[in-house]
């Protein structure tokens, strides 16, 4: 077993490239749980699901085994009695589980690996109640049924979907595919006004004939019964058409506040376009504005020719060294400007001149006056 135990290992490990140890292997309802310590390895055949707490007793039981029998180990012929004083070890690891029955494995098996949801809704006036069973075991459930605890006064149980056998109290599903699912939808027809619960449960045949189940709450304390309604069984026969419920079309009004709605914002667009379209009028025109101010006058350019003239003369004098014949200069200037002023060197008015032409004459004699310093 042992040579069986290390040639999977090996297997697994050359196959996938991986590396450490093989930990279990399932074989039918059983696992087998391996624990390998550095010279021999430990297999536990598991009923069930196995646990963390029994891995850890293993790994710890099996690192004792291998310092009490290192010499046994070291030189093993073969001879199981040799080691047989092993079982001192082993023991307690088997004791865990020395109260436990495989009918109990099986009902804690059940709980986990079968599950009932339900919901509910009217159609038509009957209550329809949707039921999913979802087995996850590996084996499909046999005898199944559903059983349905509500009061036979309030409800009446008229239509199942698909097809079965029913009562007042039971539905036979008969079985249940291992590793799937199955719908199934009850109709009951309320009776009277009165306060309704409804319970469903899951019977089936677990190992050895006992029953297990589960149960599922599709609704509790619920007034299903509406006064003067007529039902009528036909109406299930399409359950999409009887989900349809007609309802009052909206009238063409109704639609108008939306389209003025959308006139409202298209007018509130337009009223805040306008003042952005004011707002680059004005800026174009103090662009004009600034434009027009940036004109210059013809007359300035005179001014600007005298003052490049005397920055000249200023720059000629200050260039060359100061001589005591600077000052000639700085008088000279003055002198010709004071003639500028005495109203006797003005050109006498030989005709009346334009304004400009009066303008322009006096430039010139400034000018020249400039000229000849």
């Amino acid at each position: 077993m042992s040579s069986m135990l290390t040639a999977i290992n090996d297997f697994v490990k050359d196959s996938f490239q991986t590396t450490g140890n093989l930990g279990s292997i399932d074989y039918g309802e059983n696992q087998i749980i391996l624990e390998r310590g550095k010279h021999t390895m430990l297999a536990s055949v598991v009923y069930g699901e196995a646990n963390r707490d029994l891995r850890s007793r293993m790994s710890r039981a099996l690192t004792k085994i291998e310092d009490e029998f290192k010499s046994e180990i070291k030189d093993w012929n073969g001879d199981v009695d040799s080691l047989s004083g092993t079982v001192a070890h082993l023991q307690p690891i088997m004791d865990i589980s020395k109260s436990i029955t495989k009918e109990m494995i099986d009902e804690l098996q059940a709980l986990k690996s079968v599950n009932l949801r339900s919901s509910w809704t009217q159609v038509a006036g009957f209550v329809q109640v949707n039921v999913l069973i979802n087995n996850y075991s590996k084996k499909q459930l046999k005898g199944a049924k559903l059983t349905l605890e509500y009061g036979a006064d309030f409800l009446k149980l008229v239509k199942t979907e698909p097809e079965f056998k029913y009562n007042v109290t039971e539905v036979d599903i008969k079985k249940v595919p291992a590793n799937d699912e199955m719908p199934v939808t009850l109709y009951f027809e309320p009776l009277k006004s009165a306060q309704a619960s409804l319970n469903v449960h899951l019977d089936y045949e677990s190992k050895g004939g006992n029953a297990s189940g589960v149960s599922s709450a599709a609704f509790e304390r619920v007034d299903l019964y509406k006064e003067g309604q007529s039902l009528d069984i036909s109406d299930l026969e399409n359950a999409a058409k009887a989900e349809i419920v007609p309802a009052a079309q909206p009238e063409t009004p109704a639609a108008e506040p939306v389209v003025e709605a959308e006139a409202v914002v298209e007018a509130e667009a337009v009223v805040e376009a306008e003042p952005v379209v004011e707002a680059e009028a004005v800026v174009e025109a103090e662009a004009v504005v600034e434009a027009e101010a940036e004109v210059v006058d013809p007359g300035e350019s005179g001014v600007d020719d005298i003052m490049s003239k005397l920055n000249e003369l200023d720059g000629e004098v200050s260039s060359d060294e100061k001589s005591p014949d600077s000052s000639d200069g700085d008088d000279d200037l003055m002198s010709k400007l004071n003639e500028l002023d005495d109203p006797e060197n003005k050109p006498k008015k030989k005709e009346e001149k334009s304004d400009d032409e009066e303008d322009k004459s006096g430039m010139d004699d400034l000018l020249g006056k400039l000229d000849e310093l």
